[in-house]
């Protein structure tokens, strides 16, 4: 059949069409998909090579943590900031005025967060983040709300300080400078504002280097890399699962490779600018020679070894809650150690540290745990002098630290150790302290207390024989294994008893009926599920408060009392709990603390 031309035009146009759809098709799929949008921080402006950050991945919600603080732990209320005002106006130098001024400015932001911070210019949850370019510290800098406010804090400020600066211009950023050291005027306090970024800005300028580390200080400079192309906080946070808002380290490698090299980072090329200052006949030519023998290659290969055990210190926020009614943050501070020799040998050394110490049900006063396996100490120390004595150094302070060593063997540890046997864990409980009030001169005696000893030992019945050995009123206690306690007889008399009571594997002194509830719970405590270095906890409303009461106790004049009670009665107000324990991981030396508000 024979196509007419009408027909033959609507199948060219039909397709054209089907053409240009599935091109078009081809086209979206095709078509690259839209990245996600790179996060904003302040880590572009920071240098990779810094030997010390404190920071975040986002925006750090100042305000709710300060005024958090500010409710829960109102120690500052009780101060008069009136009574600091000499040491500002005694300050001879116009920069440690003007340093004196912005501390007493930071405590009133304390003491009223919101109202104070507007007053700065400063955003409500702004970017902030602490460092180094080379030798000179970045104190703080913060993103603000409005520059022409925080210029205008500043102007205040300075009016109270009795200073008349002259701001200068570095291309869009405009800063204060603010001399320190009446007799090294080089060193001074930096205050600036990044305008294209809106950041603020403090630093020390150690004049070294003054133009270059100024221009990246206020991010009209880029850094070689920045911490933001190298990854590392992203890193941390990652390993560490750490609260992306606040996020630190020190980087000990760094740090050695600064002393150790003259071109292997930042620090190292400020410190060889310095170096050549330091020579001659001066206090400070000693460490001309220092440096010099830091960067032999002796000296740079064993550093270099001792920085690759122990490359960073972490810290950083691992919570972060702070809406009512559970609000906490909890932090975690790692000293990292690539050594698994010395973590073995350090974690064999474990002791005990009891559940009452951060875990018990009611909070005490304040509770602290040593955990130290006595048994263990001696072989711990002899392999760690062993090993530091045999080691072939070829840096003179190294060695010179070796011969040292070698001079103090630890047998008299071990024999000091041999006295107590078995024994794994010292630890303490404060329930409550109550005085005598006392004459002038006098001692203030307990009127009751409510408080626990308890020392973990393999073999309580054992210890007790060994220690009445030489102690003979405890070699007449009948401690049984069966937890009756006894009442102790003490030197000194008290209005109260103090019971001894083997419980389980503790051995325990106590008064009170809390302690003696805690002393019971020992009795299904065992050794093994209580391993750690080191624990404590504390209630600073009533640490504030005892100590308050104690000192009111006391015969002093009137005009004194008042002024205690004034100063503790917003202390025991205090609604914050502190617990923090220490441990040996894989990963190294760990600390975590738990701050918590209180009711």
């Amino acid at each position: 059949m024979k196509l007419t031309k009408k027909n033959a035009l609507v199948l060219i146009l039909v397709s054209l069409l089907l053409f240009a759809c599935d091109k078009k098709e081809k086209e979206v799929q095709q078509k690259p998909k839209p990245e996600p949008p790179k996060l904003v921080t302040m880590l572009n402006v920071v240098p990779a090579d810094t030997i010390f950050f404190s920071g975040g991945l986002e925006a750090f919600p100042l305000k709710d943590v300060l005024q958090w603080s500010s409710e829960s732990f109102n120690v500052l209320k009780g101060l008069d900031p009136n009574s600091m005002l000499p040491l500002v106006e005694d300050k001879k130098i116009a920069g440690q005025r003007m340093a004196a001024q912005i501390w007493l400015d930071y405590y009133a932001i304390m003491l009223s967060p919101g109202e104070e911070l507007a007053k700065w210019g400063v955003e409500d949850k702004p970017f902030l983040s602490s460092y180094t370019i080379g030798l000179a510290p970045v104190l703080l800098r913060i993103s603000l709300k409005d520059t022409q406010i925080f210029n205008k804090k500043i102007d205040e400020l300075e009016i109270k300080a009795q200073i008349a600066s002259k701001p200068e211009t570095l291309g869009k950023a405009t800063y204060r400078r603010y001399a320190l050291n009446e007799k090294d005027p080089s060193i001074d306090l930096i205050i600036g504002v990044d305008n294209e970024r809106k950041h603020a800005v403090f630093m020390l300028d150690l004049g070294v280097d003054s133009e270059q580390t100024l221009a990246i200080a206020l991010g009209q400079q880029k850094p070689e890399k920045s911490l933001a192309e190298s990854g590392q906080v992203e890193a941390l946070q990652k390993q560490y699962k750490l609260h992306p808002s606040f996020i630190g380290y020190i980087d000990q490698q760094q740090l050695i490779t600064g002393l150790t090299t003259k071109e292997g980072n930042s620090i190292a090329k400020m410190i060889q600018q310095v170096v050549p200052q330091l020579q001659g006949p001066s206090e400070l030519s000693g460490v001309s020679e220092l440096f010099k023998e830091l960067q032999t290659e002796g000296c740079r290969n064993d550093l270099t070894e001792i920085g690759n055990n122990w490359p960073r210190t972490v810290f950083g926020y691992t919570a972060l809650e702070l809406a009512a009614p559970s609000t906490r943050i909890d932090s975690l501070m790692v000293v990292e150690n690539k050594d698994k020799a010395f973590l073995d040998s350090l974690q064999s050394i474990r002791g005990v540290v009891p559940q009452y110490v951060g875990n018990s049900a009611e909070t005490p006063v304040v509770a602290a745990g040593l955990g130290f396996n006595l048994e263990k100490i001696a072989p711990f120390f002899m392999a760690r002098w062993t090993a530091l004595t045999q080691k072939q150094y070829s840096c003179s302070f190294l060695q010179k630290m070796q011969n040292d060593a070698k001079s103090q063997q630890p047998a008299t540890l071990a024999l000091m150790t041999g006295m107590a046997p078995g024994v794994q864990g010292l630890a303490f409980s404060l329930m409550s302290l109550e005085l005598e009030k006392t004459e002038a001169g006098g001692t203030p005696m307990p009127k009751s207390i409510d408080a626990l000893i308890s020392l973990a030992v393999k073999n309580p019945t054992a210890l007790v024989q060994t220690i009445g050995a030489f102690f003979p009123p405890l070699a007449q206690l009948q401690l049984s294994a069966d937890g009756t306690p006894v009442q102790l007889p003490l030197p000194i008399p008290l209005s109260f008893p103090v019971m001894a009571a083997i419980n389980g594997s503790h051995l325990t002194v106590y008064s009170g009926e809390k302690s003696q509830a805690l002393a019971q719970g020992l009795r299904t405590e065992t050794l093994e599920e209580s391993q750690g270095l080191m624990a404590a906890d504390i209630d600073y409303g009533k640490y504030y408060g005892l100590i308050g009461d104690t000192l009111t106790n006391l015969d002093t004049p009137d005009a004194q009392q008042d002024e205690i009670k004034a100063i503790f009665d917003n202390m025991k107000n205090a609604k914050m709990r502190v617990r923090m324990n220490m441990d040996v991981t894989d990963r190294g030396i760990e600390v975590k603390a738990n701050m918590m508000a209180t009711e």
